[in-house]
C-alpha cells in the first residue's frame, strides 16, 4: 500500500474538518436554540480525530526526515478556513455574548460599561431599541460585568464596527487569534504547530462561540516572543496587559517577570501599566470588574473536581474553594522551587502543568479556560493535557442543552464528570508510566528559543 505523504495527509483531514464545522455552523442558524448534542458530540470527536492524525503524521514525517519542509501555507490556508466557517456561525450552546455587546455599548455611550448592572436598565426608555434586544438576553443581568478593563476596549472596538451585531466581535477576535497564531509559530517546535493551528477548542471558542480570552493569550505570547529578543520591559507591559484581560494570566506573567533581565524595572514597567490600564475607571469611582468578580467568586460553581468532590463529601462551598486555592498555592510554590533549582534561565516552569493543576482546584472550569493552557501544552505536549483540551467541552452536557426537565439548567448528569475527569486522570498515569521509563526531565523546553 503506498503510504500518504504529509500534503496529502494535511488535505484529507482539512477537507474533513472543514466539512464537520461546515455542519455545526448550518445547524447553528437552523436549530431554533443550539445543535443536538449528540451532533454536536460527532463533529467534535471527528474534528478532534482529523486534529490529531495530521498532528501525528506530522511528528512522524518530521522523526524520519529532519530536514522535510512543514508546509505551513497549506496549514496556515486550512487554519484560516476554519476560522471563516466560524465567523460565518452563531455561537454555539453559549449566550455571554450578549453582554459583550452590552458592555460595548456601554462603553461608547458613557465611557464606563461597570457603572451599573445591565438589569437596572430594563424600564429605561433611553435603551435603543437594538439594544433592548440585547439587554433582553444577557444573562445574569443583576451582576455587573466581570470583563476586564482590556475585554471592555475590544467589546468597545467591536461595537464600532458592528453595532449590536456580532460581527464586530469576531471580526476583533479574528485579528487577536491570527497574530497570536502568528507568535505560535515563532515559539513552538515546527512539528507541533499544526496542533495549536488547528485545535478545535480555540476555533470553536474563539470563531464560533466568541469569547475573549485569545485576547489574552496573544498578549502572553508577545511577552514571551520579547522576551526572546531580550526585550523585558515590554514583555512586562504584555504582561500587564494579559491581566487586564482576565485573571488567569497571573501564572504566566510571573514567569514572565522573573525572566526579565532587569527584573526589578520590569516588575515596576508591569505595574505601572497595570495602574494605567485601571485608572481610566477607577478614577470614575468604580472597582472595575472587581465588584462583578466578587460575587462570581462568592456563589459559582460548574463543572469543577476538586472542590466539587469537597462538597459532595458535605464540605460548604466556600471552605472547599478556600482549600482548592491554598492546594493550587501550594503546587505551584513547589513548581516554582523545582524550577530554580533545575536552573530557571534555560528551562521555564511547566506552565501547562500550573494551570491542569489551576483548572483541578478551581471551583469554575468552562471550557473556554483551557485556552490560556493551549500555548504551553503545545510546547511540550503530554497526553494528558492533550485529553484536558478535548474532554473539557463535555461540559457542554448540562440540564439545559439535554432538555431535561429533571435536571437544573447548568447542572451535569451524575455521570459525567467522572468521565471527564476520569480520563484525564487515565492520561496522567499513561504519562506517568512512560515519563519513569524515560527518564525525562519534568519541565517545559524554553520559550526563549523561538523553534
Amino acid at each position: 500500500m503506498k503510504k500518504i505523504s504529509l500534503s496529502q495527509g494535511l488535505f484529507a483531514a482539512g477537507t474533513l474538518t472543514v466539512i464537520l464545522y461546515g455542519i455545526l455552523a448550518w445547524l447553528s442558524w437552523e436549530s431554533v436554540t443550539s445543535p443536538d448534542l449528540s451532533v454536536f458530540l460527532f463533529v467534535w470527536a471527528g474534528v478532534w480525530g482529523a486534529t490529531l492524525a495530521a498532528w501525528l503524521l506530522t511528528v512522524r514525517s518530521v522523526r524520519k526526515d529532519r530536514t522535510l519542509t512543514i508546509p505551513f501555507k497549506s496549514i496556515w490556508l486550512w487554519a484560516i478556513l476554519f476560522r471563516l466557517v466560524g465567523l460565518a456561525a452563531l455561537p454555539v450552546y453559549e449566550d455571554d455574548f450578549y453582554r459583550f455587546l452590552w458592555d460595548g455599548w456601554r462603553f461608547s455611550s458613557t465611557g464606563n460599561p461597570y457603572s451599573a448592572a445591565p438589569a437596572t436598565f430594563f424600564e429605561d426608555p433611553d435603551v435603543p431599541p437594538h439594544m433592548g434586544a440585547i439587554l433582553e438576553n444577557v444573562n445574569y443581568p443583576q451582576v455587573p460585568t466581570i470583563y476586564g478593563p482590556i475585554c471592555q476596549w475590544a467589546f468597545l472596538a467591536a461595537y464600532l464596527i458592528g453595532g449590536s451585531s456580532l460581527i464586530g466581535l469576531k471580526l476583533v477576535f479574528l485579528a487577536a487569534d491570527l497574530l497570536a497564531l502568528f507568535l505560535m509559530q515563532r515559539l513552538c517546535s515546527r512539528r507541533h504547530f499544526v496542533l495549536y493551528a488547528w485545535c478545535p477548542l480555540l476555533i470553536l471558542e474563539t470563531a464560533f462561540n466568541a469569547h475573549p480570552d485569545i485576547l489574552g493569550v496573544g498578549l502572553l505570547l508577545g511577552a514571551f516572543v520579547a522576551l526572546g529578543q531580550k526585550r523585558s520591559l515590554l514583555a512586562a507591559s504584555l504582561g500587564a496587559l494579559a491581566m487586564g484581560v482576565k485573571v488567569l494570566a497571573l501564572p504566566a506573567v510571573a514567569v514572565i517577570l522573573h525572566l526579565g533581565s532587569n527584573r526589578f524595572k520590569a516588575i515596576g514597567i508591569f505595574m505601572l501599566t497595570l495602574a494605567l490600564v485601571y485608572a481610566p475607571f477607577l478614577l470614575q469611582g468604580t472597582l472595575a470588574e472587581w465588584k462583578g468578580l466578587r460575587v462570581f467568586a462568592e456563589y459559582w460553581e460548574f463543572n469543577s473536581s476538586f472542590v466539587g468532590l469537597l462538597q459532595w463529601a458535605g464540605l460548604a462551598f466556600i471552605p472547599a474553594k478556600l482549600i482548592g486555592i491554598g492546594l493550587w498555592g501550594t503546587v505551584f510554590i513547589g513548581l516554582w522551587v523545582q524550577w530554580l533549582r533545575q536552573g530557571s534561565g534555560k528551562a521555564v516552569l511547566p506552565l501547562d502543568i500550573a494551570y491542569g493543576v489551576l483548572f483541578l482546584c478551581s471551583p469554575v472550569v468552562n471550557a473556554w479556560y483551557l485556552l490560556w493552557m493551549l500555548p504551553f501544552v503545545v510546547l511540550r505536549p503530554r497526553i494528558w493535557s492533550v485529553v484536558a483540551l478535548m474532554v473539557v467541552s463535555l461540559s457542554y452536557i448540562t440540564g439545559q442543552n439535554l432538555g431535561d426537565p429533571h435536571l437544573a439548567a447548568f447542572r451535569h448528569p451524575a455521570w459525567l464528570r467522572p468521565l471527564e475527569y476520569g480520563l484525564v486522570g487515565i492520561a496522567i498515569l499513561i504519562d506517568w508510566r512512560l515519563t519513569a521509563k524515560k527518564d525525562t526531565p519534568s519541565h517545559c523546553r524554553s520559550l526563549l528559543s523561538h523553534r
